[in-house]
């Protein structure tokens, strides 16, 4: 009697599980998850006052106020000695905040979109150059546009692969902890890859190829390496025999980013511009750094062994390999992964492996992710993420207790991994046991997101000297 009540309220259940209603509220769940864990605490990392960031806020902030960008620059050593100054912040050092800023004028490190959409929302709060803004504030946006970034993950793999695909796609990117806090940055990344994304999106949904265009100027324009957008649109209409519409597409999308860039660059100092173009082209490049990719998970310069970054690395990978009818997806897929595998490499430091530089090559990894979720769940995708895990709410360690007790420790990988590999051992073990067990796991994947959130500057900080924000969350919401 029990058996035929548990079969007919499975029965149930998997019918409600193919319901609209039901899979909407599961998407509005999970997307809501994935911004809040974004928002939570976002004031403390990276750390407040980011000098990545801050190069694109004081660059907005001058652009607008005097017509020429001033900021810091990564190559500051290749400005003309009269185009460098010292500005002097308000010193802060309750904060451990710097005081001084080595700036370079006219600043030409990047395009100007992300800087005149960061200048104009800080000068919103009434913070003009120069003065040191508060991280809670000039992240806003980028959750904004991360957010834009994570719809537009799941609507292209639930386009190419089905609903529940493009679920675990997002939660794939939406809570691992690595790709969070790189969301947060105010990085040219943050802004062209939901432009890049979009016109994808919009390519497969054949809409007209001017918004393509614009989009892809628009990519360009939040940062040069956005131009990855042309050879990705372009390959699929290429796959699709579409000659005329490729050619089209490409030379107008790179005449019309020209175009505007040019001009940005004549109206504020040509020389000056081309200078820094000639510098940019021909800095080092990280001829070794395809081995990065597997040897350091960093969001920032700061090494994080996340496992979900490797997760996300592996299972982003395999489901290239597999057979499928849809050749023409998965060629497209292929090409825009090694095409973001190859941007990475070539644009690159030596020496350093920057987060947010990997962002569009995993952002395309978690996409062909989706693939390996079907029918029959595979024990080897339960084992993987099993252990990312219960790695990942290892993360968090304190400087008195940097390690787990080992009796714990140990049991918990008894219990966990015994009862998996029995399971694998047995004749048959029903479809839907193993998609609730990873049902179970997901959803502790999400919560260990939010616990890694909560507690990581906490744990990096203690008996350190570390950058405090100038305004926290709490501050904000506290009643009065």
């Amino acid at each position: 009697m029990v058996r035929q009540f548990l079969k007919f309220m499975s029965n149930k259940f998997l019918k409600l599980t193919k319901t609209k209603k039901f899979k909407t509220l599961l998407f509005f769940i999970v997307f809501t998850l994935a911004i809040l864990v974004r928002i939570w605490k976002m004031e403390y990392i990276p750390f407040q006052s980011d000098w990545d960031e801050y190069a694109y806020i004081f660059a907005g902030q001058t652009l607008i106020a005097t017509g020429e960008p001033t900021s810091i620059s990564t190559f500051i050593h290749d400005y003309p000695p009269e185009n460098v100054r010292t500005a002097k912040l308000s010193e802060m050092l309750e904060l451990n905040i710097k005081g001084s800023y080595i700036l370079a004028n006219p600043w030409f490190d990047h395009p100007p979109l992300l800087p005149l959409i960061s200048g104009a929302w800080v000068n919103l709060f009434n913070y003009s150059f120069p003065s040191h803004v508060p991280s809670l504030i000039y992240r806003m946006p980028i959750i904004f546009f991360s957010s834009i970034t994570l719809l537009l993950v799941f609507l292209i793999t639930q386009k190419l692969f089905g609903f529940y695909q493009a679920l675990f796609s997002l939660i794939l990117i939406g809570f691992t902890p690595s790709i969070i806090f790189i969301q947060r940055m105010v990085v040219g990344e943050n802004l062209y890859i939901p432009l890049m994304l979009l016109t994808v999106y919009l390519m497969l949904n054949n809409k007209d190829v001017i918004k393509l265009i614009v989009l892809t100027v628009l990519a360009g324009l939040s940062k040069l390496t956005g131009l990855i957008t042309v050879p990705i649109v372009a390959s699929y209409f290429l796959l699709k025999k579409q000659y005329k519409t490729t050619i089209i597409y490409s030379l107008t999308s790179l005449l019309g980013f020209g175009l505007i860039y040019s001009l940005y660059g004549y109206l504020i100092d040509w020389s000056q511009f081309i200078q820094m173009l000639k510098t940019q082209s021909f800095r080092l490049l990280g001829w070794r750094n395809p081995a990065f990719i597997f040897s350091h998970p960093g969001f920032h310069q700061k090494l994080i062994l996340d496992a979900g970054y490797y997760l996300i690395l592996f299972l982003g990978l395999v489901s290239l390999f597999l057979p499928s009818r849809k050749t023409l997806v998965n060629k497209f897929l292929r090409l825009s992964i090694f095409g973001s595998l190859i941007l990475v490499w070539f644009t690159s430091s030596e020496v350093s492996m920057l987060g947010w530089y990997k962002l569009p090559l995993f952002t395309f990894l978690a996409i062909s992710a989706g693939r390996l979720i079907k029918k029959n769940i595979d024990f080897s995708l339960i084992i993987l993420l099993a252990i990312t895990v219960i790695n990942n709410y290892g993360l968090i360690r304190d400087a008195i207790h940097p390690y787990p007790e080992p009796e714990i420790f140990r049991s918990v990988l008894l219990i966990v991994f015994g009862g998996i590999f029995t399971l694998t051992l047995l004749p048959k073990v029903a479809i839907n046991l193993k998609k609730s067990i990873l049902v179970v796991l997901l959803t502790l994947y999400i919560t260990s997101a939010f616990y890694i959130t909560d507690r990581y500057y906490q744990s990096i900080c203690d008996h350190k000297l570390c950058p405090l924000p100038i305004l926290t969350l709490k501050q904000v919401i506290k009643p009065n």
